[in-house]
């Protein structure tokens, strides 16, 4: 298939119901062929999104991670990036880097119940019960189905 640059959204999307039909190899060409385009515009972000979400299904954590760095690098507002950023760097052990992403979601979206209770989490496998605590309630206060949370 030929790609029209002036068309990214539409290759974009077909790329996007490869992978979700699990043709991974046909998704991640239709991806390089749209970031051999021209990879450094920030339209390109949900591109890196996309791709970041194909290298999550297949398991590569490190090139999701790179792909959603790029999606934060193009556009620094993205709250899905910096949220699943947040959740694979704790799957990586990395739990500072993990707070500051989701410390940075809650940022951009105050209304983000889910990230609270994910920063909650992180908080109490740092010990640090009192801040822990406080995102626990404020999960409970945007959303009360998080009245018990799960401290895993």
């Amino acid at each position: 298939m030929r790609l029209n640059p002036d068309f990214s959204e539409v290759d974009n999307d077909l790329a996007y119901m490869l992978a979700n039909s699990l043709k991974f190899f046909e998704s991640l060409n239709n991806y390089i062929q749209i970031n051999n385009i021209n990879p450094d515009e920030s339209k390109y972000s949900e591109l890196y999104f996309n791709l970041g979400r194909i290298f999550d299904i297949k398991g590569d954590l490190e090139s999701c991670i790179n792909c959603f760095a790029i999606v934060i690098k193009l556009n620094p507002n993205n709250i899905r990036a910096n949220y699943r950023l947040g959740y694979l760097y704790d799957v990586q052990g990395h739990l500072d880097e993990s707070i500051n992403c989701l410390l940075k979601t809650i940022e951009l979206n105050p209304s983000f119940a889910e990230a609270y209770l994910f920063l909650g989490h992180k908080y109490f496998k740092k010990m640090d019960f009192l801040q822990s605590s406080q995102m626990y309630i404020k999960a409970k206060e945007l959303n009360p189905q998080y009245a018990k949370p799960n401290m895993s």
